[in-house]
């Protein structure tokens, strides 16, 4: 059996931005559609924990992604994604941060 969508995500071990006498977090995580078919309104939804601020992200894809962040939390929404279709998201953590303990809620349709 194979899959027409299949969203995927990966969170990368926990790297670090260094200046000076400052180290800040980066989180990189990749959205990725390993099926068949364009999966549409692909919605994503990914918790740091309660405190813990994205101070800075970027995008590696220029997706069109729609974005909405709020303390502890971040959320997009991505019109289409192409089958093998990937996007990078990075962010700047304000503290330390336990990949393990990254939320992520994938979804789409087709």
């Amino acid at each position: 059996m194979y899959f027409l969508i299949s969203l995927q995500y990966e969170i990368f071990p926990v790297s670090y931005f260094k200046k000076d006498s400052l180290q800040l977090p980066i989180v990189n995580i990749k959205i990725l559609n390993s099926g068949r078919k364009e999966c549409e309104d692909v919605a994503i939804n990914i918790s740091f924990g309660s405190k813990i601020v994205a101070n800075d992200y970027s995008i590696q894809k220029s997706s069109e992604s729609i974005v909405v962040k709020q303390v502890g939390k971040a959320s997009y929404l991505i019109p289409y994604l192409n089958p093998a279709e990937q996007i990078v998201y990075s962010f700047l953590i304000n503290e330390a941060v336990d990949e393990k303990k990254i939320q992520v809620d994938l979804r789409g349709k087709v």
